[in-house]
Order: C-alpha cells, then structure tokens, then sequence
C-alpha cells in the first residue's frame, strides 16, 4: 500500500524494517544521489503534472518538463452506464502486469468476497498476474499476456461492463488507462497517481474511489454494482 510519503525518520525505520529492492537504507542518501542526477541533466521530462508536484517537494530547485508518453485523443468521454437485468453478470476486466502495486491483493479479496456472497461479478485478467493460481481459485479468468499493439482491440472482444485500474500506489502515467479511454468503456480507479489526474481532466472524478477501500473489497464490490445499476 501507499506509505503517504511520511517524514525521513519514518520512511528510514520502514526501510530498515522492511528492506527494499534497491538497498537503499537512507532516503536523505537516496534523494541525494538523485539529485546529482537530476542536476546534471540538460532537461529532465515527466509524463504528467503529478509526477513533477511529487517531485517538486524533494526537488524544488529541479525545472520538470511535462511531457506525456502518448498523445491519445478523447473527446466527450462519455460512457455509457449499462443496466444489466437480474440474470445478468457484470464483467469486470483489469489490463495488464497485476503486481502488488498494481492492486493484486485488492483484486484477489474483492474475487473472494463476490464468490462468497455469490454476487454476479466476473472479474477477468487481461495479462497476468503475481499469482495466477490464486486468482484462479477465486474465480478470477486470467487470460495470459497479449500483444500490446492489440490491446485495444482485445479489449474490445472482451467487451466488459467496466474497466478497473486497481494501483494502489501513485502511477506516473499508465497505458493501460489510455487503452481503457481509447476504447471507451467504463473506467475506475483508485484516487491517487497520474491515474487519477488523467482521469480528472477527462472529468471522470465520480469514477474515483478513495484509496482507503483498497482494504474494504465488500465496499468496492457494491459500488461496482451500483455504478452499472445491476439488480443484485
């Protein structure tokens, strides 16, 4: 989960604690050494506002250029909200490499709360995941990598109910999204990144949930079937 960017002390007993992949065991160090980097760049580019505000806060001195990674066009995104009938199932397709802080966890929960409770939920895998297996057993289908030059055109056979982007951390820009606006279906996510800004300037706030739920799949769930009026 996000730590909320706490203060050096406490970001220094978390790596301390916790560890990490790039051994780093100081943050003041870490930024520090960045820093030079940073420095000595003729120019330094970010795909989006979020990641130069981030930024900004250890780097205040650092000039980031804004520069998005693609130039997709959406115009009067408006999806349609579908009203699926009683016999009906909401389908619910998450793109991509599903790591931790890709939301693999609240996936997998909210997979084991609908199959519990027996809601009429199909969660689907476009891509992989950390554990397929696990997802598997939740009743999640997980379909495997795919060609990125098809992703929109995947999706679209698919053809879902909604999208989820269920990154609990702050994204820098997210393909996925693009794929998921490109194509114009439903899109959630969680409050929080570049997913979220992007999101905002398409004016798709309502489809933002607070990052608090990421620990409550019995909440998610329910605005899922709220959001596309399904008779539960």
């Amino acid at each position: 989960m996000y730590c909320g960017e706490p203060d050096n002390a406490s970001c220094n007993r978390c790596l301390k604690h916790h560890g990490n992949s790039f051994g780093a065991a100081d943050i003041v160090k870490w930024r520090r050494e960045h820093y030079q980097v940073l420095m000595n760049a003729d120019k330094v580019w970010v795909p989006n506002n979020d990641v130069a505000e981030r930024l900004n806060r250890y780097y205040p001195d650092v000039s980031f250029l804004v520069e998005a990674h693609d130039d997709i066009k959406v115009l009067n995104y408006e999806p349609p909200k579908k009203r699926l009938g009683a016999n009906q199932r909401l389908r619910i397709v998450i793109i991509g490499a599903i790591s931790r802080i890709k939301g693999y966890d609240v996936l997998l929960a909210c997979a084991k709360h609908a199959k519990k409770n027996k809601l009429p939920i199909d969660f689907i895998v476009m891509g992989y995941s950390l554990n397929d297996q696990l997802l598997k057993q939740a009743g999640v289908t997980v379909m495997g990598k795919y060609d990125d030059k098809c992703a929109e055109s995947t999706l679209k056979s698919i053809n879902p109910d909604l999208v989820w982007l269920p990154s609990t951390w702050p994204e820098t820009y997210s393909y996925t999204l693009s794929t998921a606006l490109q194509s114009g279906y439903l899109t959630v996510a969680f409050d929080i990144g570049a997913i979220a800004n992007r999101m905002r300037d398409h004016g798709l706030t309502e489809m933002l949930c607070p990052l608090e739920l990421a620990q409550n799949p019995k909440e998610i769930n329910a605005r899922f079937l709220a959001m596309t009026l399904v008779n539960a």
